[in-house]
């Protein structure tokens, strides 16, 4: 395994910025394009959420500009190349972009983007000092509940 490159902290909150923003667009699409008022529902949440998120993390950003001590040394080569790997994936699978994508799509997409927030948030975490960390137990709460109501729109589809 090459050494992977180094992950600043702030950037890391940088790339949580743009997932989250990613989703308030792709969510708020996804509930404007659902007919059924349950699913419409399940997305305005999410929507709802994700907008609160990316105001979490940019006052994460404004609160910890210059303090480069406010996340714990990585501890190994192997979690940088991890998170690193997690902030550059697309949680979307390219659907954040798409002109057009059908209900499932949409549904699919979500649960993936929630399980790499899932993912990366829980490392980040991991890492932050206690007052960064309390508002990741928070957000990942969120993510939780977010793949919940997706697989039970899936359920209800099915």
């Amino acid at each position: 395994m090459k050494k992977p490159e180094n992950l600043d902290p702030l950037r890391a909150f940088h790339v949580c910025l743009e997932m989250e923003h990613a989703g308030s667009e792709f969510y708020n699409r996804a509930a404007l394009a659902s007919t059924a008022p349950e699913t419409r529902d399940v997305f305005l949440k999410m929507t709802e959420s994700a907008v609160k998120h990316e105001k979490a993390f940019r006052e994460i950003i404004t609160a910890k500009s210059g303090d480069k001590k406010f996340m714990k040394p990585y501890q190994s080569d192997e979690a940088v190349s991890y998170i690193s790997h997690l902030a550059k994936r697309d949680p979307f699978g390219g659907k954040a972009s798409a002109g057009q994508f059908s209900l499932e799509e949409a549904v699919y997409a979500g649960l993936e983007a929630a399980k790499t927030s899932i993912l990366l948030y829980t490392e980040l975490k991991n890492l932050a000092d206690k007052p960064t960390a309390a508002v990741f137990e928070r957000i990942l709460r969120d993510e939780k509940t977010q793949y919940v109501m997706l697989s039970e729109v899936l359920g209800e589809k099915t």
